[in-house]
């Protein structure tokens, strides 16, 4: 398969099951209350946190015009850079998977600062199952040996800076965002070690960047900057280098 057609099927195939976010959004079961690792940190801070906090609901976020249509444009083009870059092509049904829930969970992030654990974990699950089909496909099970480490790597890695930074300055991410580290450790560990730490820390560059402009020019002040919306991104700068 040429990358041109490896692009256009990947691409098509994201497009369609990102344009089910809306509906996904609609059945989502709402969060009981705030999440206990917020609670924790106010409580170290000597503050306290209101036991409805005001967020937007997923069933709101689900009715904005045009969602399925700006959703589907977006995994879309994840998808086609995919199939562009990544050298195998039996790669790819992880990548599409990702590509459509990652764009889901970005917008939900940006708009909560949530990202939520009925969506995170089946997927981690579908990139394994879809992974460990990709190996058995390439007939190479050393695919899922770089899952595996890109897996644990990624998410220890994840899980340390959140505990270091939760010890040292009361909490700096959400734990949806070491959540989320586990499901690009498995699509980004069978790319090679310097992709998958390309992938992976190029989120912390672009989120440190624009944390530098929201303290610095207009946007200072307002609510935390959402991580995970610069995971996902940033884990398209790995296929820049296989």
């Amino acid at each position: 398969m040429t990358p041109v057609l490896s692009a256009l099927v990947a691409a098509v195939l994201a497009a369609v099951l990102a344009a089910f976010g809306p509906f996904v959004l609609r059945v989502l079961p709402e969060p009981l209350g705030p999440d206990p690792d917020d609670v924790e940190a106010a409580e170290r801070k000597g503050e306290t946190v209101d036991p409805e906090p005001d967020k937007v609901l997923y069933a709101e976020l689900g009715k904005r015009p045009r969602l399925a249509l700006w959703l589907a444009l977006a995994a879309g083009m994840y998808g086609a850079l995919a199939g562009l870059w990544i050298h195998d092509y039996r790669l790819l049904p992880a990548w599409i998977v990702l590509a459509a829930v990652g764009v889901l969970l970005a917008y939900i992030d940006w708009h909560t600062h949530l990202l939520p654990y009925l969506i995170v974990a089946p997927t981690w699950v579908a990139v394994w199952v879809l992974t460990g089909l990709s190996a058995w496909w390439m007939g190479d099970l050393s695919v899922l040996k770089q899952a595996l480490w890109g897996n644990l790597i990624v998410f220890g890695s994840f899980w340390v800076l959140y505990w270091f930074a939760k010890i040292a300055f009361g909490g700096a991410f959400g734990y949806g965002d070491v959540r989320l580290s586990a499901v690009l450790g498995v699509v980004l560990g069978p790319l090679g070690i310097v992709p998958s730490f390309v992938g992976i820390y190029a989120g912390f560059f672009l989120g440190a960047i624009v944390g530098l402009i929201r303290q610095k020019g207009r946007l200072r002040g307002g609510v935390p900057l959402a991580f995970g919306p610069f995971m996902v991104v940033g884990a398209v700068f790995a296929l820049l280098l296989v």
